[in-house]
C-alpha cells in the first residue's frame, strides 16, 4: 500500500506496522517536509489486522489495515 504525507511540517517521522500481537513487523524512520510518498510492502506477511503507527515528538496516529 501506499502511505502519503500532505502538507507536512519539516520533521522526521517513524512509520511502523505491527502484527495483532504487537510485535513490529516493518519500521522505518523518515524525514518529511511538505509532501511525500512511500510505498510499504505487506505481500510477504499473512492476511489478516495490522496497525500502521505514524509518529513524530509531537505526538503519534494508529491506524487499522486489513491484508487480504
Amino acid at each position: 500500500f501506499t502511505l502519503t504525507f500532505h502538507n507536512m511540517e519539516n520533521d522526521k517521522y517513524s512509520v511502523s506496522v505491527k502484527n495483532i500481537l504487537g510485535q513490529v513487523i516493518y519500521e522505518k524512520t523518515i524525514s518529511v517536509n511538505g509532501n511525500h510518498r512511500m510505498n510499504i510492502d505487506l505481500s510477504e506477511f499473512r492476511a489478516g489486522v495490522y496497525f500502521l503507527t505514524v509518529s513524530n515528538p509531537d505526538g503519534e496516529q494508529t491506524q487499522k489495515i486489513i491484508v487480504r
